[in-house]
């Protein structure tokens, strides 16, 4: 069994530090298209409200993950959550209906060509899997006992 990660020679810097927060992917030869969605305004909220969280925009479905639990009783992250959803959903919404992808033949279909449509995947074996969480779960250990003793 292994994980599905994409390759990473599908990842690219934005301008300015964006890419010292976000970690973006495109599938090779859709970067300029990507810029269409990625408006700089986007990338603004993102780094002022998204750093702690990973935003990941597949087909027409969000999904916004953090490395610890979130906290709702925190209105701060609940508003930074909605100001993204806000933001990103509202950013691609509005430039999906619109863009069209030059490699279809029928522009006006508002479909993606083939190779636009996934990022390629690199694929990570269970081993090296488990050793990363093993990795991560002692270095957590690690800083826990540091923390309380």
């Amino acid at each position: 069994m292994s994980s599905v990660i994409p390759a990473s020679s599908q990842k690219i810097e934005l301008e300015g530090d964006f890419y010292k927060h976000f970690d973006v992917y495109v599938p090779k030869n859709y970067e300029r298209d990507m810029l269409y969605f990625v408006t700089p305004e986007l990338m603004s909220i993102l780094a002022d409200k998204g750093f702690d969280y990973d935003v990941e925009v597949l087909d027409d479905e969000l999904y916004i993950y953090k490395d610890t639990f979130f906290d709702f009783n925190n209105n701060e992250e609940i508003e930074n959550i909605f100001m993204i959803i806000e933001s990103v959903g509202g950013e691609f919404s509005d430039n999906v209906r619109l863009y069209a992808d030059e490699r279809v033949a029928n522009r006006s279909s508002n479909v993606v060509a083939q190779q636009g449509r996934r990022l390629k995947r690199r694929y990570v074996s269970r081993i090296s899997l488990i050793i990363s969480i093993l990795y991560i779960f002692i270095v957590l250990l690690f800083v826990y006992a540091h923390i309380t003793a």
